[in-house]
């Protein structure tokens, strides 16, 4: 009973670190799409960036500047640790595996 109760936890994490690593990579090439379509604009042209309920405007190079340091650092460090999590989880639920078999 306790190896089945640790081994739901373990399968409820290993889900859980999938789908979140599946949406940071997600997120990851949403934002590659849409550092190529701002990287083909004139560097001082005027896009709008969501905030909020609201968009305000800026130019090109400081939206390209802020992303490209989202993409590069930000989300590369949280798919890092999400993989990281998944293969933790998939290790768990191997031991419980085999635990329960003996």
């Amino acid at each position: 009973l306790k190896y089945q109760n640790e081994y739901r936890v373990a399968k409820d994490d290993l889900r859980s670190s999938s789908s979140r690593l599946s949406a940071a990579s997600q997120q990851q090439a949403v934002h590659k799409i849409t550092l190529q379509a701002l990287k083909s604009l004139p560097p001082e042209a005027a896009v709008h960036v969501p905030m909020g309920r609201m968009f305000m405007r800026r130019n090109s190079t400081d939206v390209t500047k802020v992303l490209d340091y989202q993409s590069s650092k930000v989300l590369e460090e949280t798919v890092c640790e999400l993989q990281d999590n998944k293969e933790e989880a998939q290790r768990k639920v191997s031991r419980l595996e085999k635990d329960m078999q003996d």
